[in-house]
């Protein structure tokens, strides 16, 4: 099939340009910023300037630009696809251009896809990735379609609302968590010796957290500000952490020990404790 790639000089862009160079379909590339294009002329891709002709032969449109940028760029596009192609948009955040391609997709007759690929550029293939499929018109046959586009990935279907909400928590407040973290590692006078006296628990965090910090800030920021949902999550974490440092700071150990016995105790009920803490030895074992 005939694949274009918008913004394939970013890196999920870059990801998904190599990985349909692999799945042999022919691939044109496109970005705006075309020095971030030199990097895949080694591949056996297309350079693309002027998109309409080439949008209007192509099988796959897939939209890899910022969060920003996407609802502009999904109505830009959609106006010069033939019936029947598969438009693919990978935003982080559903909610808002989930109606512009619910929109487009009615208006164009399209076959829309969105998806959230949730894993980053450095994995090594598709196969058994998680990407997160939110239904615009029919599910069944959106999902059917993924699974012959994707090969191998492991798909997931949520509901738009679903999807934004969970994400609020397992990307908005981790990256929130990380940033703040990376913020007090970076000002201490000897960054190594932390993880020269470190133990088990700080060298899976670092880790964890110097990897966020790869993230571009466009992709930060709109994890914090763009999902309606963040703000609920962001109070609440306000208050849990303003609570545990009154603790701390009024040398108060048994409200300290009460709080964290009630959260251990909400948590244990739904999740195997001693197993995750099995695990973590596993993976410290393998990154040795």
């Amino acid at each position: 099939m005939q694949v274009t790639v918008i913004g394939a000089g970013g890196k999920m862009g870059t990801w998904f340009t190599k990985y349909f160079v692999r799945q042999k379909h022919r691939v044109f590339v496109y970005d705006t910023n075309k020095y971030a294009l030199k990097k895949l002329k080694r591949l056996k891709v297309n350079l693309v300037d002027e998109l309409k002709f080439t949008l209007m032969n192509s099988d796959i449109v897939i939209v890899c630009v910022p969060m920003n940028s996407i609802k502009r760029v999904l109505l830009q596009v959609s106006k010069y696809l033939m019936s029947d192609t598969t438009l693919i948009e990978i935003s982080s955040i559903k909610h808002d251009v989930y109606n512009t391609l619910s929109n487009i997709t009615h208006m164009y007759k399209l076959k829309p896809l969105c998806i959230h690929p949730l894993f980053g550029s450095g994995a090594k293939s598709m196969k058994d990735m998680k990407v997160a499929l939110v239904p615009v018109i029919d599910g069944r046959a959106e999902l059917r379609n993924a699974k012959n586009i994707l090969k191998g990935a492991s798909l997931i279907t949520v509901d738009v609302k679903e999807h934004d909400k969970i994400i609020a928590v397992v990307l908005g407040l981790t990256h929130l968590n990380n940033i703040i973290l990376a913020k007090i590692m970076s000002e201490e006078r000897k960054p190594n010796r932390l993880k020269e006296i470190a133990g088990s628990t700080y060298r899976v965090q670092s880790l964890l957290t110097e990897g966020i910090m790869n993230d571009d800030p466009e992709l930060f920021t709109s994890l914090l500000i763009s999902n309606l949902y963040m703000k609920r999550y962001v109070r609440n974490f306000l208050e849990t952490t303003h609570q545990l440092c009154n603790y701390i700071l009024n040398e108060n150990p048994r409200g300290l020990s009460k709080a964290y016995v009630k959260i251990k105790g909400k948590l244990s009920q739904q999740v195997n404790l001693e197993k995750s803490y099995e695990t973590m030895y596993k993976v410290l074992k393998m990154l040795k």
